[in-house]
């Protein structure tokens, strides 16, 4: 990611990316956002709604794998589970480098909810399809 928005997402959420300039044989925050810039709102909602969840939480390591993002963190629970599955979904329609989007149809944002997953689990997921679909383009217009 370029230099400027990892600063930019460190000064917004400044606990929640203490680590970030920590050594890399302490934390794998140390190795920075391991992705391009197209990815940066996605990132920035799922902080957003990480932090607001719980004051405690801190990003343990934010990476591309397998096309998507993952996003690692402490303080792991059922409603942060289901927002960084949703980024997770999400990103894998979205361009990791000019993050231009497919079209989010119904099929994401109707999808229905597996019961066999609790009921923060579904909070989370659907917080995170719900910041997406409300405005995560007007966050990337802002790069």
């Amino acid at each position: 990611m370029q230099a400027e928005l990892d600063e930019q997402l460190c000064r917004k959420y400044p606990d929640f990316f203490a680590d970030r300039h920590g050594s890399i044989w302490d934390t794998s925050m140390g190795w920075g956002f391991c992705c391009d810039k197209g990815w940066y709102a996605l990132i920035d909602v799922v902080s957003a709604l990480l932090t607001q969840h719980n004051a405690e939480i801190k990003a343990v390591q934010i990476k591309e794998k397998l096309g998507t993002l993952r996003f690692y963190h402490t303080h792991v629970d059922e409603y942060s589970r289901g927002v960084c599955v949703a980024a997770e979904i999400l990103s894998s329609r979205i361009c990791e480098v000019c993050g231009a989007s497919l079209p989010i149809k119904g099929e994401i944002l109707d999808m229905p909810i597996v019961s066999n997953v609790g009921d923060a689990f579904t909070r989370g997921m659907l917080d995170m399809f719900a910041s997406y679909a409300n405005g995560i383009d007007q966050l990337s217009s802002d790069i």
